[in-house]
């Protein structure tokens, strides 16, 4: 709902007036007194109808912001929000431009933009913060020119903030953390930049995307660009984060010289050189920045001149990625180096049918854009949440697609043949604040039915269903992977949806579920399906009607979420029908069944064909599955290599502290090296979980050690007397598994029993962050392990700390909100390394100097400790997320 927001004196302090229409809407009451909410600031007042289309408050209400913009207004709970308000990050520069008559054409198209989209959009640098009053100092449109205002913090933040001078780099960090923080505020993107390598590093392992990407190195010597060139010919050397073409270098081999090519003072630069001289050259140009080595593509060229394509992807409002518009980057004249620079007026599209009678292989646009959203997904499993990204992609002469780079800060122009300053609103400034106003608005509640088998060959929806379709004689069904197309009729039902028979003669397993059900344009989407991967061994106790306590929670949390959820093991997928035979909960008879349903809308990956023999049907099940465009996973792995995650870790410079020292276990110079810096060593299985595969050593003289490990939940002890009868020691146990090998931490102890913590970090419905549990575990006597599998005790943090160590209420609030601060830096670490999890579970301890540190992470958390230990909302909440979160990311 939209409203114009009016500022009055005659009006009381207390008492707001709001269009009638609009009041009747959101059921106001009078009597009531309501919070008020503009960005992030609340006033309370009464509101009461009014004849006027309007929203009137006192000039006093909200005296910061003086402008009558029309707004989206909404309610949430007792809180009546208006906005959403926008908050654009700039560079100091930019904001230096207002006290002239210059402005940049990007603010002058935002600004267009907000006004139409019914957001109201100001612009702030570093220096416009008020921290202790929460306002900015910004910069907003009004009446065709710019105005300086005070605004509360907002909605949402939008960081175009780039190219800052060095010593304002900190001041630029820490207001992005502290806004990132801020629970309450959203972001356009959730990082700030895509670095070039990260991007290939991350990306190159996805199926979908890893053929499309030229060959890079890290560039570390000379040599490294001597043998790109011996492989390729033709080569680039750009700099991790340059843009528009600055630090780039073409090289290309041409006989016994090299052809070098580089933009300096914007002039290109082409020199042939040997190669002594272009040695020099590179290392001049490489010097005191990370640099890579990229294969070179011999790209398509129009006008006899090479040219590459940005693709401007932004999410719409209904979060979905869309491609705005395709720019050509078009080489200069003997030029390999492509960027925009003034060549915004060619549009892809009108040079498609050139291109067509020139080569014979051109992808079409559709296949184009396929492709971007590919990669866009791609970032976002990687690094996080985006909603605006340019992409670079090249098309060679054979027609092959290769990405070049992405820019989480693309150049953004009103678009193809219109003017550098719209009058108009454009599509590609558009897009950002209707996605702006979708995550800052709630979206309004799913509807949900249950499935029935029809009588006829088309399927029936109830009355208020049918009318929002846009075209009922031909209407799209989306269930999971599963599509069809059919004719709908309505019925006189309010929650049934019948379905044609050939869907349940080939997903039986679809009968009598009830599920969300969301229309859009002519697609209705049932669902969302979610496929649960479990061992076979789990699968086989259902089908006994034993099923473990996750599964029974899994059920109960499913009545609440109502997706299509089952479970499966490697022996129950079919993907020649394209059908898996899942194991669910039947309400109706109490009882667990096997039926055939789709594939999924969401894989929740919980470790399925863990055993050696399964392995490889396993990798190949989440392969194949992976390959199928459109379906998520709730993680972006199933497990963590506890060697590789503690290097990847180590980078990050707010890990580090939290870190013991490990190190990779090669022979018994391991082991040795490792006792100079401790007499206590735990040898763990990179691959372990359950405190399986755990050594303790300890060092009692030089020759002389005590090693310990937990089996069937009995503690064995041993003496050896020297680094050999060690050695065989551990290859015995470990059987040339891989070992990382970490120094032991003097953990706070109870009995002379070893405590540490397993925390369970998830993602809620809406995408935030909820630290659900962490509780104590303690050890058995002289255990090494306090794995719940292995029968240590467990208990409610709280309930632990103030029994047994007697600390005060105020005590263990200030430890929460050390530990919460902790976890979330585990957990946004982990998703900078790996890509976005819906859930992690981190194992922790607090050493006897009250230090935290970081033992572990899991990507299949048991939940076993919380379940023991925590109250029944913590354990419903807990289940219910991961599938909340499902939803989420299927778009329901």
């Amino acid at each position: 709902m939209i409203v114009k927001l009016k500022k009055q004196s005659y009006v009381p302090t207390n008492v707001c007036y709001l269009s009638k229409r609009i009041y009747e809407q959101l059921n106001l009451q009078p009597t009531t007194m309501y919070h008020i909410a503009f960005g992030q600031t609340s006033e309370r007042a009464y509101i009461h109808p009014t004849d006027d289309d309007a929203f009137i408050i006192h000039h006093a209400l909200f005296p910061h912001c003086s402008i009558e913009y029309k707004l989206h207004i909404w309610k949430t709970n007792g809180t009546l929000h208006v906005g959403p308000m926008v908050g654009v990050f700039l560079n100091t520069a930019y904001i230096a431009d207002f006290s002239t008559d210059y402005v940049e054409p990007f603010i002058h198209n935002h600004a267009i933009a907000s006004e139409h989209a019914h957001c109201l959009s100001y612009f702030f640098s570093i220096f416009d913060i008020d921290w202790e009053k929460q306002t900015i100092n910004g910069y907003v449109y009004v009446n065709g020119q710019f105005e300086r205002r005070s605004f509360p913090f907002p909605h949402v933040i939008y960081d175009r903030g780039a190219s800052f001078q060095p010593e304002q780099k900190p001041l630029v960090q820490h207001i992005r953390t502290t806004m990132r923080s801020n629970p309450n505020i959203k972001l356009i993107n959730e990082l700030d930049y895509l670095g070039k390598w990260e991007v290939y590093e991350r990306l190159r392992n996805v199926p979908t995307i890893r053929h499309h990407l030229p060959e890079t190195v890290k560039y570390k010597t000379f040599t490294d660009v001597l043998t790109m060139i011996d492989q390729h010919n033709y080569v680039f050397v750009k700099s991790f984060y340059g843009s528009r073409a600055r630090e780039v270098m073409s090289i290309r081999k041409k006989r016994d010289t090299f052809e070098v090519m580089f933009v300096q003072n914007d002039e290109l630069m082409i020199e042939q050189m040997g190669i002594e001289q272009l040695k020099e050259h590179v290392q001049s140009f490489t010097k005191h920045k990370p640099f890579l080595v990229q294969q070179g593509v011999s790209l398509m060229t129009f006008q006899q001149r090479p040219f590459d394509i940005r693709i401007l992807m932004l999410k719409n409002g209904e979060g979905r990625w869309e491609p705005i518009y395709d720019l050509i980057n078009l080489a200069e004249e003997h030029s390999s180096i492509t960027t925009v620079r003034d060549n915004h007026e060619y549009d892809f599209k009108t040079i498609y049918s050139s291109l067509c009678e020139t080569y014979r292989s051109v992808p079409s646009i559709t296949r184009l854009h396929t492709f971007a959203k590919h990669v866009c997904e791609a970032i976002e499993k990687k690094f996080g949440y985006f909603a605006e990204i340019g992409l670079d992609v090249g098309i060679d002469e054979a027609g092959h697609i290769w990405l070049i780079e992405a820019n989480s800060k693309p150049e953004k122009y009103p678009g193809p043949n219109l003017p550098l300053y719209a009058k108009q609103p454009a599509r590609s400034f558009l897009t950002t604040l209707d996605y702006a106003t979708y995550i800052t608005i709630p979206h309004e509640q799913q509807s949900s039915a249950t499935l029935k088998r029809g009588n006829y060959s088309h399927m029936t929806l109830p009355k208020h269903m049918h009318a929002q379709l846009a075209n009922p004689e031909h209407t799209h069904v989306k269930i999971g992977a599963f599509s069809f197309v059919a004719k709908c009729e309505a019925n006189d039902f309010t929650d049934i949806v019948e379905l044609p028979a050939h869907v349940f003669e080939q997903f039986d397993g679809l009968l009598d579920i009830e599920t969300n059900i969301k229309i859009k344009g002519n697609t209705v989407h049932l669902g969302p399906v979610i496929a649960m991967f479990i061992s076979n061994g789990q699968i086989r106790k259902l089908k006994r009607q034993q099923p473990k306590f996750r599964q029974v929670e899994y059920a109960y949390a499913n009545k609440k979420a109502k997706t299509i959820l089952y479970f499966f093991s490697v022996h129950d997928v079919n993907f020649i029908h394209q059908k898996i035979y899942g194991t669910f909960f039947h309400e109706q008879e109490n009882i667990w069944k096997q039926r055939a349903f789709p594939l999924p809308d969401v894989l929740y990956d919980r470790g399925g064909g863990v055993l050696q023999k399964q392995i490889v049907q396993s990798d190949y099940i989440r392969q194949q599955l992976q390959a199928i465009n459109g379906i998520k996973k709730i993680n972006p792995q199933h497990y963590f290599d506890k060697w590789e995650t503690h290097k990847k870790l180590q980078k990050i410079g707010d890990m580090q502290r939290y870190l013991p020292k490990a190190t990779l276990y090669k022979d018994i110079k391991t082991v040795q090296h490792m006792f100079h810096s401790c007499d206590t060593l735990y040898l763990k299985d990179c691959h372990g979980s359950n405190g399986h595969g755990v050594v303790r050593i300890v060092k009692q003289s030089e020759q002389n050690f005590i090693y310990s490990y937990v089996k069937d939940r009995q503690l064995y002890e041993a003496n050896v007397t020297s680094w050999e009868a060690l050695h065989e020691a551990i290859a015995s146990f470990f059987h040339h598994k891989k070992i990382i090998v970490q120094q032991a931490i003097d953990v706070i102890t109870w009995n002379e029993r070893n405590i540490d913590l397993r925390a369970t970090v998830q993602r809620t419905p809406d995408g935030k962050l909820d630290i659900t549990s962490y509780p104590v575990r303690i050890g058995g006597h002289r255990s090494p392990i306090t794995s719940s599998q292995t029968g240590s005790e467990i208990y409610r943090f709280e309930y632990f700390f103030k029994t047994y160590f007697h600390y005060t209420d105020e005590q263990i609030e200030t430890w929460k909100r050390k530990i919460d601060e902790f976890l979330l830096t585990c957990y946004r670490s982990i998703e900078r390394i790996y890509g976005t999890f819906g859930e992690i579970g981190i194992d922790f301890a607090i050493d006897k100097q009250g230090k935290l540190w970081f033992i572990e992470c899991n990507a299949k958390p048991g939940y076993d400790c919380m379940y023991k230990s925590y109250d029944r909302e913590t354990i419903e909440r807990t289940f219910f997320n991961p599938l909340a979160y499902a939803k989420h990311i299927a778009g329901f």
